[in-house]
């Protein structure tokens, strides 16, 4: 696979690297620390970013920080990645599908509507490390496997109830298929 790489910087503290493959590309942001943030972008939107000189912070309460990646228009004003992504700036909240806070390609991002499945009680459940996949427990016993999805514009659940399917192992490998079934079709 063939990569370009353009480097933006602002010789002080931020640099951006994009690497452009065929397949998608990808922005490295080094901070004032030398810490070096991969985020996942579509090819087509390289060309946009590269206007601006992207940065990184962490956002949230202790122990559940998520990252924040944006741009400085002006000194009060900042641009934000997921929202310049999307051309849609006067929303309050972008949603990541697969809920990887790295992962800024188009069809990864969703804007967040009330009664959006992704919003809530997301807490309560035991999320796996697998995009859109969570444990459902039951008196301190796994009984399913649930999928989140979207099918149109509504958000969708799905359950693989691991009593049924012949076993925990069966339960998350059909899980599996499905939610890579679903991705496809977007």
């Amino acid at each position: 696979m063939n990569n370009n790489i353009i480097i933006v910087g602002n010789g002080n503290k931020y640099i951006n690297k994009y690497i452009i493959g065929e397949g998608g590309s990808e922005l490295h942001i080094t901070d004032n620390r030398d810490i070096d943030y991969t985020i996942i972008i579509d090819t087509e939107q390289v060309y946009r970013m590269i206007k601006y000189l992207w940065r990184l912070t962490f956002v949230g309460k202790e122990g559940y920080k998520k990252p924040q990646v944006y741009a400085y228009i002006d000194r009060q004003h900042k641009l934000y990645l997921n929202r310049f992504i999307l051309n849609n700036y006067n929303v309050n909240k972008i949603l990541f599908i697969n809920r990887d806070p790295y992962d800024f390609r188009e069809k990864n991002l969703v804007i967040y509507n009330r009664g959006n499945i992704e919003g809530r009680d997301r807490d309560r459940h035991n999320m796996l490390g697998m995009s859109n996949i969570r444990e459902l427990f039951y008196n301190n016993t796994l009984v399913s496997y649930q999928v989140l999805y979207i099918d149109g514009d509504k958000h969708r659940s799905k359950s693989f109830n691991v009593s049924k399917l012949g076993g925990r192992e069966n339960a998350l490998k059909l899980a599996k298929q499905f939610r890579d079934s679903q991705l496809e079709s977007r």
